[in-house]
């Protein structure tokens, strides 16, 4: 028994009822696009009622002022070619308030294909494009931040390969966009830096530090960086900051920090040193004066003196490279200072060490201290000499003199004019760019323990600073090292001679003394120094004693005499003291460890400096001045 055919107007209730049920608008058309039957759905999304929406075109109720032409002109060419089209539309409903529709159109046709009219299904998809609008703004705003942010921007697929990068971060890298597409972390930094940050990074998501690239043009720079996996699906984001300069500047810190420190320690060292100095000079001097003109002693003791002396230079130039004195400057012919260095070392070098010297007799003078650029050149010539193999080499010294131009980029510190040039050439093992970097720093050797100080070089760069040169270095691993001094040279060629005769020394006919010093060699040498001189002399270990002795008396003293460091009262405040009971006191202030500001304090105050240790016409002649002069 077959089943009887479904009643045509049951079926069409039955898809009326279901339509009516669904969200999706449909709507059902003419040939010429005109409504003939809505669903509620349709009404609802529209705001239309449905007698307000039959025998019109739908355009003409919903579309407005920002509908898309195209997509109109799109749906009216479809409509008038009689076929499909889908389009995403913007409509208005009723009230006026905008909404977004996809529009899946269709013709339908009578079994003879005749066309009959169309069927719409609509859907509201504006809240799909609110979400899709969201997206595209918040792309614009990083794209925004992308392109402008002032920190480079690295972005990475999962194998590590850059897929995009910003304007900073081309430009930090010298890398075209193009060139940076394809490279990874390896490839700008080095590999056995590199790769296990990418493994750390691809464990842990986050990451951050500091790491060395090198840009197109070979220069490394070290660079802060932020890095965080999977930003968005695949993609790794890396932020860079160029610290290069912020490094160098802790490095120079650092070093400012160590020499400010190595110069208290070497000054604090003069001032001991300078202690031990004065008791020996002062002894040898009085000694000198008291043996007789002739014999083999008196040769002897002059020897003696003369190595004193030296160290007492010495010290001048520890006190130098401590920023506590300025380096002495006299006119010196810096040819013969470098022939008598080269004379001294070549008895000290082995002698398969070839040791050459070429001066230019014709160069001028320098300002400068003779002894000082003398260690200079020992130093220079020392550390070529530790460069060479085992076997020897080479070490040539060279002086002549030039003329610096305006726009001479070598030597841009340096004014305009002439300068005379030295130059110590090695062909020893050379040094890399890392130990380039370090070797003017306090303490910084190459040598094992206990062979160097780490102080040669940094004592060099101070003396040439200190009189206006420059150092420069050039050297690589296997070729050898060059160092090069460029010191202003003298528009005078004469060189002041010292003077041959000398006045007698001044003594003091009995005058009253004061002596105050804690260091009791010290104190025992100056008392013979100044009783020598022909001065009676009380001398005190305590400063208070001493003060208290001026105090009971202050007519019967003729001068005071301090130390300036003292462990119960130092000099200055001693000497302060003494003018609060006798103003026209004459006050002298001995020390090894004297500032310029110090001593411009104190001749703020008519208080008289000598450096230690003294020599005994110095004292003779400052003595003498000082008490022919009263205070007033």
């Amino acid at each position: 028994m077959s089943a009887s055919p479904p009643d045509p107007r049951q079926l069409v209730d039955r898809l009326e009822w279901l339509a009516s049920q669904i969200e999706t608008g449909v709507v059902i058309t003419d040939v010429d696009g005109r409504v003939e039957w809505v669903n509620e759905g349709f009404t609802r999304m529209s705001g239309y009622a449905t007698h307000e929406l039959l025998g019109r075109r739908p355009g003409e109720l919903l579309q407005g002022p920002d509908t898309d032409p195209a997509a109109i002109a799109a749906m009216r060419d479809a409509v008038r070619e009689h076929r499909s089209f889908m389009v995403e539309i913007l409509n208005y409903a009723r009230d006026g308030h905008p909404y977004w529709v996809h529009i899946d159109c269709h013709p339908m046709r009578s079994a003879d294909g005749r066309l009959e009219g169309f069927m719409a299904l609509e859907i509201d998809i504006t809240d799909r494009q609110r979400t899709r609008a969201s997206l595209l703004e918040s792309e614009a705003r990083y794209r925004s931040l992308f392109e402008h942010a002032h920190e480079a921007i690295l972005i990475a697929d999962d194998s590590g390969c850059y897929v995009d990068a910003n304007p900073a971060a081309v430009h930090l890298l010298g890398y075209s966009l193009e060139e940076l597409r394809g490279m990874t972390v390896a490839d700008i930094a080095a590999p056995e830096a590199a790769r296990p940050r990418w493994q750390a990074f691809e464990r842990e998501g986050v990451q951050r530090g500091e790491i060395d690239l090198r840009s197109r043009d070979g220069t490394v720079r070290t660079m802060e960086y932020n890095a965080v996996r999977a930003f968005r699906p695949g993609l790794h984001l890396s932020m860079l900051r160029d610290v290069t300069d912020r490094k160098q500047a802790e490095v120079r810190a650092r070093r400012s920090d160590r020499l400010e420190a190595l110069g208290t320690l070497a000054g604090g060292i003069a001032h001991d040193f300078n202690n031990i100095l004065t008791g020996m000079l002062g002894q040898l001097e009085v000694v000198q004066q008291e043996l007789q003109a002739s014999g083999a002693a008196h040769e002897s003791l002059d020897a003696i003196a003369d190595g004193g002396r030296r160290a007492r230079e010495l010290i001048q130039r520890i006190l130098a490279f401590s920023r506590l004195h300025e380096p002495v400057r006299e006119p010196i012919a810096i040819g013969a200072v470098v022939q008598e260095a080269v004379h001294l070392l070549r008895s000290l070098l082995p002698a398969m060490v070839d040791l050459q010297l070429s001066t230019d007799p014709a160069c001028p003078l320098v300002a400068g201290d003779a002894t000082a650029l003398h260690q200079v050149v020992l130093n220079l010539c020392t550390n070529a000499w530790h460069a060479l193999p085992p076997t020897g080499g080479r070490i040539d010294v060279h002086v002549d003199h030039l003329t610096v131009r305006p726009n001479d980029a070598e030597l841009a510190t340096m004014p305009p004019g002439p300068v005379v040039r030295l130059v110590v050439r090695d062909n020893g093992h050379g040094m890399d760019d890392t130990v380039l970097a370090r070797i003017f720093e306090p303490l910084f050797t190459t040598k094992p323990v206990g062979e160097g100080t780490g102080l040669g070089l940094a004592g060099v760069q101070a003396i040439i600073t200190g009189l206006n040169g420059v150092v420069q270095v050039r050297s690589a691993p296997g070729t050898g090292s060059a160092f090069t001094i460029w010191l202003p040279a003298l528009r005078t060629t004469d060189v002041p001679t010292k003077p041959t005769n000398e006045t007698a020394m001044p003594h003091g006919r009995g005058a009253r003394i004061v002596l105050a010093d804690d260091d009791p060699h010290t104190r025992h040498a100056l008392e013979r120094m100044l009783r020598h001189l022909e001065y009676s002399v009380e001398s005190y270990e305590d400063p208070r004693e001493a003060l208290a002795r001026v105090t009971a008396s202050p007519s019967s003293v003729d001068l005071l005499v301090s130390d300036l460091a003292m462990p119960s009262m130092s000099g200055d405040v001693l000497a302060r003291s003494c003018r609060v009971i006798r103003s026209d006191l004459p006050i002298l202030i001995l020390s090894g460890y004297l500032t310029d500001d110090m001593r411009a304090q104190l001749a703020v105050s008519h208080v008289a400096t000598v450096d230690k240790p003294p020599s005994l016409r110095t004292l003779a002649e400052t003595i003498n001045a000082l008490i022919e002069s009263r205070v007033t």
